[in-house]
């Protein structure tokens, strides 16, 4: 990390530390599904992997896929995980979908049909 850090032009110590946090997570509303997503690039550009998990609305596992699909960037990662989730859980009939990731700029994309140009 040192030597990125400095390849950067960065010095220094970063002035927070990471602590690690316990989340509680909760069921979406009844007759919802919840999709947890996440898109990851080996490297920049590079092979990009995809998945999500759902959970129904009393909490059970209801679905997943994880899937290489190719050749890309993080955020186009983010972008297709989203869209595939959106695609599968419609076609298991699960029109009302709760969507969590850790990339708002991949939903506020997809909610606001923003296009970015790289």
């Amino acid at each position: 990390m040192a030597l990125f850090t400095r390849s950067l032009g960065l010095t220094g110590c970063p002035t927070r530390r990471w602590v690690p946090m316990f989340v509680r997570c909760r069921p979406p509303k009844d007759g919802w599904y919840k999709a947890n997503v996440d898109g990851r690039v080996s490297s920049a550009p590079g092979c990009m992997y995809v998945g999500a998990i759902f959970y129904n609305s009393r909490g059970f596992f209801a679905g997943a896929f994880c899937t290489r699909i190719g050749w890309g960037y993080p955020m186009e990662a983010e972008l297709v995980t989203t869209l595939h989730s959106i695609i599968y859980a419609h076609a298991q009939g699960w029109f009302f979908l709760w969507v969590e990731s850790d990339s708002s700029l991949a939903i506020d994309t997809v909610l606001k049909k923003i296009l970015l140009v790289p």
